[in-house]
């Protein structure tokens, strides 16, 4: 996908009502990349150099795109790895966005306080759970919200599940990029150094993932541990509790439990024999269980007793 022997990376502050290159354009919607155009170059940046414009250079994508009705910093660039790091399903590049929002005029601070934590804890939406993020007030009216995704329409879409209506939303920020005091529709070439450190950032964000993951599964071991350790302390008290009853009713060997009746043995009636202690013998088992007979199996034998009687 890349051309040219330098790795190009373009920023550029889009206007409300431009759409994705992969949307198809309704009424009088615009596509974002008709903007890169050399008119709509910011000064005092690092210079166009291929031939042409941008938006006629073949392989050039964006890079987390926004809808329509977003504003904010959109990146393109032409190299297919920086593309996936930034836009793909595995993406760990952070995504910040300022958002207004209404229709919690009226709600008390503790429910505004919950909306935010429910959002950030990853909120479920059409069936899918998000990844968690960081939501905070800055204002009555205005949030900041930081992403590791870019599903579409996704903060849309977490706000509405929690009660709130989002009336504007602006990308300030992928990564180390932030959008600054470039003006709305202009774009500009960023060093190729910072592409360099947007891939290293998404490597270290996987990396400390990677061990925020195993950090919850060794926590959730540890309590698993804590709660076995506990159990088998409490079996093993009691065990020796028995084991003290046993000694202070002068006996030092194992006695099975009594249970009354006539079973001479203490057993209960019509427990195995298998769990005879070790050098018992048989012979102090004597009395058996008796067997067991359903009605229906009874009633069978009767008759087979009464047509034997009656052959006679």
């Amino acid at each position: 996908m890349k051309r040219h022997g330098a790795r190009l990376l373009l920023a550029m502050h889009k206007p409300f009502g431009f759409l994705s290159p992969s949307t198809k354009p309704l009424g009088n919607k615009r596509f974002a990349l008709d903007l890169l155009t050399l008119p709509n170059q910011s000064h005092n940046t690092i210079p166009w150099r291929p031939p042409g414009e941008p938006r006629t250079l073949a392989g050039l994508a964006c890079a987390a795109p926004l809808d329509a009705d977003s504003t904010g910093l959109m990146l393109w660039t032409d190299d297919y790895e920086l593309l996936q790091h930034l836009s793909g399903r595995r993406s760990l590049v952070e995504k910040e966005y300022l958002v207004r929002v209404s229709g919690h005029e009226q709600w008390a601070p503790e429910q505004l306080q919950q909306s935010v934590q429910w959002m950030a804890s990853g909120v479920a939406v059409d069936g899918v759970t998000h990844k968690p993020a960081s939501v905070k007030w800055l204002n009555e009216a205005q949030l900041r919200m930081t992403l590791c995704e870019g599903k579409h329409r996704q903060i849309r879409r977490m706000c509405e599940v929690v009660g709130l209506k989002v009336e504007a939303q602006k990308r300030t920020r992928i990564g180390c990029i932030t959008l600054g005091a470039l003006k709305l529709g202009k774009w500009k070439v960023l060093p190729e150094s910072l592409v360099s450190q947007l891939l290293g950032e998404a490597s270290g964000n996987q990396r400390s993932m990677k061990r925020n993951d195993t950090a919850r599964r060794e926590t959730h071991q540890d309590q698993r541990s804590m709660e076995w350790s506990n159990t088998s302390g409490s079996t093993e008290r009691e065990s020796q509790r028995r084991m003290a009853g046993n000694s202070s009713a002068g006996s030092s060997s194992y006695e099975p439990r009594r249970t009354g009746g006539n079973n001479t043995a203490g057993l209960r009636p019509y427990e195995n024999h298998r769990r005879m202690p070790v050098g018992t013998t048989a012979d102090s088992y004597s009395e058996r269980p008796p067997l067991r007979v359903g009605t229906h199996t009874a009633s069978l034998l009767d008759s087979l007793a009464e047509s034997r009687r009656s052959k006679r």
